[in-house]
């Protein structure tokens, strides 16, 4: 063996020692030792990279965006539920495990509600005793509610169900382009009932509609400055629904088919 030969060898514990015919003390020797494991050590560990997905696709584009009058349900049962689920969020796998545990808990207790969801869709599926109803989103990143999303919120009185329904049409569509709308409802005394509409934006809230309502004297607003006013010989008042003394509604299931 050549005289400037460097022997490393032999693990125990956490102990190397280098041997070696450099003269040194053994202290020296084993922290070179300790040191040189230690850089194998991270040298060979991986670092876990967090799971990537790619960003939502299925936004649905604001032209031709059409509001229903309610969200089309369908009824769901353990055979159906993964291919209904798919519909909605084209992401979700038939096998994975959040349809799986649901299916075996169909149907679900009263007043439960589930949500599956993707971080790879725009989209969530949601389901009710065996009811099912997917809630979309548009390309302007806001939920598209249907009509009857604002019922017991800040309401028409007096009008009939097809105005009702036509106005709550308008409305949820311009909260799909853009999230907020003001709308004034107008009385034939030239006073007016002025809402104002958003759905929010945080982790949170981005799927709950807030309002707010205040009544203005005759000459005190302006149609200008309202993105949408209503008009009807029969409006006779406005009710406004409060949840805990706040405007928002965030429960869009559809009661009724």
């Amino acid at each position: 063996m050549a005289a400037d030969a460097a022997i490393f060898y032999g693990v125990a514990g956490l102990d190397l020692t280098l041997f070696s015919r450099t003269q040194g003390s053994m202290m020296q020797r084993r922290f070179l030792g300790i040191w040189f494991f230690s850089f194998l050590l991270l040298a060979g560990c991986e670092t876990t990279q967090p799971r990537q997905f790619a960003p939502p696709a299925d936004y649905v584009p604001l032209e031709g965006l059409r509001i229903e009058s309610r969200l089309s349900v369908v009824e769901v049962t353990s055979s159906n539920l993964a291919e209904e689920a798919l519909k909605c969020v084209p992401t979700l796998h038939t096998t994975s495990k959040s349809i799986q545990q649901l299916a075996g808990k169909l149907p679900l207790a009263a007043g439960n509600t589930t949500v599956l969801g993707h971080a790879s869709s725009a989209h969530q599926f949601m389901v009710r005793g065996t009811l099912s109803a997917c809630l979309r989103r548009s390309e302007a990143r806001h939920v598209i509610l249907a009509a009857d999303a604002l019922l017991d919120t800040v309401n028409p009185v007096g009008v009939s169900p097809d105005v009702q329904d036509d106005w709550y049409k308008q409305i949820a569509l311009k909260l799909a382009q853009s999230g907020t709308v003001k709308v004034a409802y107008a009385y034939s005394s030239g006073a007016a009932s002025a809402a104002t509409y958003w759905l929010g934006m945080g982790q949170h809230d981005g799927s709950t509609l807030f309002y707010t309502y205040e009544f203005k004297k005759a000459g005190a607003w302006e149609p200008s400055t309202y993105g949408l006013v209503f008009r009807d010989r029969n409006l006779a008042s406005i009710s406004e629904t409060k949840r805990g003394g706040v405007g928002r509604k965030s429960d869009f299931f559809p009661f009724r088919r």
